[in-house]
């Protein structure tokens, strides 16, 4: 049996397993595998290289599927499986640092809207015992390290992403969050955006009613006569989303250290 969310294309949801039984899922690069013993969770996940790849499927078998070689395993003992695991969207544990395609030029004393994608992650748990087993991305972005030198900064992931300034100019991604991403240039000077922090941790993860993922807005403001730039994070839902329903809140409640930033550490110069 499967209780999937009830929302367009939803592959969360929570899947009854029988003992000795599989469950896969393909979400976009990602392929996940679930085998239920009496007393042993296994999970098996491998990722393709293409971030753009959109397959969206699930299916509970009593037979094994193929699984190639280089596989990551896990396995989980347990006192007894329950009868179902869940799985639930998530937003990355860590900022993320997207690289647009090609810079951006924002003139002078303008305002610009840059909406950003980035790969979801997915959340299992034992259903029965409400036990997180693992989290992973759908797309394994690479580990960077971001900030003004090697002593002050933070680790974050990096990817070459799909930015857009206008949502129409957007692939369909099963797999993908978008965040609607002001920057403000308040200065006399033409600004080069060559990346754009994420501070994903920060931020609530929300569905529309065509089932499309969202953030709040995050808004840069680069003031004249300032090394530094402003950060703020929406309150809600941006409202080119329409109707949404909140999945889930922020991995972390504090906000102050994205408040204020070096230029060079959020959106490159």
């Amino acid at each position: 049996m499967v209780k999937k969310a009830k929302t367009p294309g939803a592959w969360w949801g929570e899947y009854e397993i029988p003992v000795d039984g599989f469950a896969k899922w393909e979400v976009g690069p990602l392929t996940l595998v679930t085998e239920r013993k009496a007393a042993e969770w296994r999970l098996l996940h491998w990722q393709g290289e293409d971030i753009s790849e959109s397959r969206l499927s699930s299916k509970v078998s009593k037979t094994p599927p193929d699984i190639p070689e280089d596989a990551a395993d896990q396995r989980y003992a347990v006192d007894g499986t329950g009868p179902s695991i869940t799985l639930v969207p998530m937003l990355p544990n860590r900022d993320v640092v997207s690289l647009p395609e090609s810079p951006y030029s924002v003139l002078a004393s303008e305002k610009v809207r840059i909406y950003v994608r980035t790969p979801i992650w997915i959340g299992v748990s034992s259903t029965m015992r409400k036990q997180q087993l693992l989290e992973l991305p759908v797309y394994r972005m690479s580990d960077t390290w971001f900030g003004q030198n090697q002593m002050v900064g933070e680790l974050c992931y990096a990817s070459t992403t799909v930015c857009r300034t206008s949502l129409e100019d957007f692939p369909s991604w099963p797999h993908g969050v978008i965040t609607p991403v002001f920057i403000k240039n308040s200065t006399d000077d033409t600004l080069t955006v060559e990346r754009i922090h994420i501070p994903a941790p920060n931020l609530s993860l929300f569905i529309d009613e065509k089932g499309a993922f969202w953030t709040q807005h995050v808004t840069i403001v680069l003031n004249k006569d300032s090394k530094n730039v402003e950060v703020n994070i929406g309150k809600k839902a941006p409202s080119e989303a329409g109707k949404t329903t909140l999945l889930a809140g922020p991995r972390k409640s504090d906000a102050k250290s994205m408040l204020t930033k070096s230029l060079a550490a959020l959106i490159g110069k």
